[in-house]
């Protein structure tokens, strides 16, 4: 059966679709003897037990969606095409997923993943507070920062009418509640992070640079006799 697909039922579409990928990815991960479904979560193993995600990011977590997702959202029957890792056009650099529905109208996305906990196993959980922090709340201390979810929002400042028609960041949690959970309070602070552009970053860099003249600059200036 046909679907109407618009923009303002897409959110249903794409979760149904994360849902798909989490139920499908039954693959066993190994970890120091543990054993657990790889889930959404680990949905890089499930493309690629013996991935090295050192060696190709997208074994990384959100990194191992877009293909999968694209696969799903492009079905022939609802005239939507969804497209996996599209290039910025000023930066070259590469995003999550571009989807052209049926009225021409496209929407670019990035992706992240908020991880509060390691392990699934019910006698192994621990906290992944540090790298869930680090990730989700980083805030850019430099022009060219591009650590954590701040520069998802930076790179998607830079489209153009031309490139796509809405942008977003989609932020798929990943806690435990009661024990391990995303604050509401988090993802404010992600958002007031993520207002602080690359252009008020690159102007602190150059304060900086003016009261600390780096060592480059002072080499080669020697004292006349």
């Amino acid at each position: 059966m046909s679907i109407a697909v618009s923009i303002a039922n897409f959110h249903e579409l794409l979760f149904e679709a994360l849902r798909k990928m989490d139920e499908e990815a039954t693959n066993w991960s190994y970890d120091q003897g543990d054993e657990y479904p790889t889930g959404l979560r680990l949905y890089g193993m499930h493309v690629d037990p013996n991935r090295d995600p050192k060696k190709n990011p997208r074994h990384r977590i959100e990194g191992a969606w877009p293909d999968r997702l694209a696969e799903i959202l492009s079905l022939s029957d609802n005239g939507m095409l969804a497209t996996a890792f599209p290039k910025y056009r000023e930066s070259g650099e590469k995003g999550d997923l571009l989807v052209r529905f049926p009225d021409s109208t496209k929407l670019f996305l990035e992706m992240k993943p908020a991880l509060t906990y390691v392990r699934e196993t019910p006698q192994k959980i621990g906290s992944n507070a540090s790298l869930y922090k680090w990730h989700l709340l980083n805030v850019p201390k430099h022009a060219k920062d591009k650590k954590g979810a701040a520069y998802d929002f930076h790179k998607l400042r830079s489209l153009s009418a031309n490139d796509a028609d809405y942008a977003g960041v989609v932020l798929v949690a990943f806690d435990l509640v009661g024990r391990f959970e995303v604050a509401e309070t988090d993802i404010d602070q992600m958002k007031r992070n993520a207002a602080r552009s690359r252009r008020e970053a690159a102007a602190a860099d150059k304060m900086a640079a003016k009261q600390h003249p780096a060592k480059a600059d002072r080499k080669g200036k020697k004292s006349k006799r």
